[in-house]
């Protein structure tokens, strides 16, 4: 039923705003749709007008490109009809391109351009969407991690995780970083200089536990897959930011699973982070006994925080 709502209200805003272009005379015969007609519409779209998705894609960017999206606009200089008009766009685009094929289409209809461009405006809204967008284009394709890579889709990230000020903006560009350097050495090179660990070390900061929690997991698959990178990220002080965190985590929730989980994976086969989390002065081993006494009787519940937990004591404890 949700998705039902999302897809009306997809087809309605598109519709309205192709009609606006149209001027006066034919706004004015306007009327709402229906579930129904939408359905029949979307069905008509697709088999007798040969809407397949490449189409579909074609006529979103279409729509993006009409709202005039520059680098200094805002949500309230697009207007109410053009931004609601390029939200589902977007919403639509990152659908589409969720298939493999979809998503090398995208890149060759010359779709990148506008979605990085999208993503520097001021319009958080649109900035979120476009960030999503590349996450999924992104995710398991070489190819359009290599279009992207290519194109300074890193940097642009990067510098919106540094510099906006919307917090869901901010999580949904780490989550696109983190699709991108998967499986990309070139662009998890890049992304091991100063700026780009500043974002993660920014993002553990920040007051919103959903970016806190995305910047950990970013932290636990890199050090997972990547050892080599492990000196580097504990260069930067993750080992005592993260046992500030454990310490202060709320019984309630899984933050402290995952912050348990990116320091196992920090200590790991890793002479510098196993030296930093045994040093007296950090006191983790306190903290780690601790930690499992608050989740004593929860077993089931927080086993994966437990496992953690119990594990890199262990490695704590050695001689």
């Amino acid at each position: 039923m949700a998705e039902d709502e999302k897809r009306l209200r997809s087809v309605k805003n598109l519709l309205e705003w192709s009609v606006e272009q149209q001027g006066d005379e034919c706004r004015k015969d306007l009327k709402p749709i229906s579930k129904d007609d939408a359905r029949w519409l979307n069905e008509a779209l697709r088999h007798y007008t040969g809407a397949d998705d490449v189409t579909v894609m074609k006529q979103c960017l279409q729509v993006l490109k009409t709202t005039d999206s520059g680098v200094s606009s805002t949500e309230t200089e697009l207007g109410e009809k053009r931004l609601e008009a390029s939200q589902d766009a977007l919403d639509l685009i990152a659908e589409k391109v969720d298939l493999i094929d979809n998503a090398r289409d995208f890149i060759t209809i010359g779709g990148l351009p506008i979605i990085l461009a999208i993503l520097q405006t001021d319009a958080h809204s649109l900035q979120w969407r476009a960030a999503e967008v590349l996450s999924v284009l992104v995710q398991n394709n070489p190819f359009c991690q290599s279009q992207v890579f290519a194109s300074g889709g890193l940097d642009i990230l990067v510098n919106v995780g540094h510099s906006s000020q919307d917090d869901l903006v901010k999580t949904k560009a780490l989550y696109a970083i983190s699709s991108l350097t998967r499986g990309f050495p070139d662009a998890l090179k890049a992304f091991l200089c100063e700026r780009g660990i500043g974002v993660m070390v920014t993002a553990i900061k920040s007051k919103s536990e959903k970016l806190k929690t995305k910047a950990i997991f970013l932290l636990k698959n890199i050090a997972e897959e990547h050892s080599e990178a492990k000196g580097t990220l504990c260069s930067y002080g993750f080992v005592q930011e993260l046992t500030e965190l454990l310490r202060h985590a709320d019984s309630a929730g899984h933050l402290g699973e995952h912050i348990a989980g990116a320091l196992l994976s920090l200590a790991t086969d890793c002479p510098q982070g196993l030296s930093q989390c045994k040093h007296p002065g950090l006191a983790l081993k306190e903290t780690l006994e601790e930690r499992l006494r608050l989740r004593r009787g929860d077993d089931e519940e927080y086993r994966e925080e437990i496992e953690y937990c119990t594990e890199l004591l262990r490695l704590c404890s050695t001689a």
